[in-house]
């Protein structure tokens, strides 16, 4: 099952950079026969709150809510207007991330908790948008994170548990899908963050951080 699930994300990752690859050459193409305008610059700073599910393969039903953490973010945007639809755009970031994963059934509850600290770095080769001053667009891209600090609590039966040790990984990686509106120079964006990385090492449980953000960049 892990050997299939690694050629899953393979195939995941070369789709994705395959599609990133030709889809500028198509926008240039279909560009052709519309005004071009000059290439602008913009520089933005990045503010976000996060709604964190940290899935770890134990959730039961209507335990779902109970997994979703918030967070924050803040950080730096470079935005290229390569022409009058197509954008390319990236910028670090630091983030500041909770997570919580709740188990229980008849005889145990049990809650894991962790606070990360990160440095991250997202890029979106695809940016489409249409409009002047009001820009509705969507954008695909991915994502990277360092965890450069991370903290755990667990509790068992409400009892703090001591000497909780988990293996995770510090580098995470995935997937971004974004819609919002330019406003001007400035965005409002809706993002979807999904990871392609397991967060603790673990040959048993699949798991893994996935994110909803809510975006505004001035």
């Amino acid at each position: 099952m892990n050997s299939l699930n690694r050629w899953y994300r393979s195939v995941l990752v070369y789709a994705f950079c395959l599609f990133v690859s030709i889809t500028p050459v198509i926008a240039g193409q279909f560009e052709d026969s519309l005004f071009q305008e000059p290439v602008k610059f913009k520089f933005g700073v990045h503010l976000a709150a996060s709604m964190n599910y940290f899935n770890y393969g134990d959730l039961q039903a209507l335990e779902v809510a109970s997994d979703y953490t918030i967070g924050v973010s803040f950080g730096f945007v470079f935005d290229w207007r390569l022409s009058k639809i197509y954008h390319l755009r990236f910028g670090p970031y630091y983030e500041y991330q909770k997570l919580s994963n709740t188990f229980s059934d008849d005889l145990n509850s049990s809650d894991i908790s962790f606070t990360n600290h990160n440095a991250g770095l997202n890029f979106f080769p695809i940016v489409f948008c249409v409009g002047n001053k009001i820009s509705p667009e969507i954008s695909v891209g991915g994502f990277y994170n360092y965890i450069f600090s991370s903290s755990v609590d667990a509790t068992l039966n409400g009892r703090p548990l001591e000497n909780i040790v988990f293996e995770s990984n510090n580098v995470q990686y995935g997937l971004v899908f974004g819609a919002g509106i330019y406003l001007g120079r400035r965005l409002l964006e809706v993002r979807y963050k999904k990871s392609l990385s397991e967060y603790v090492v673990s040959g048993d449980l699949e798991n893994s951080i996935n994110q909803v953000k809510f975006v505004i960049v001035l």
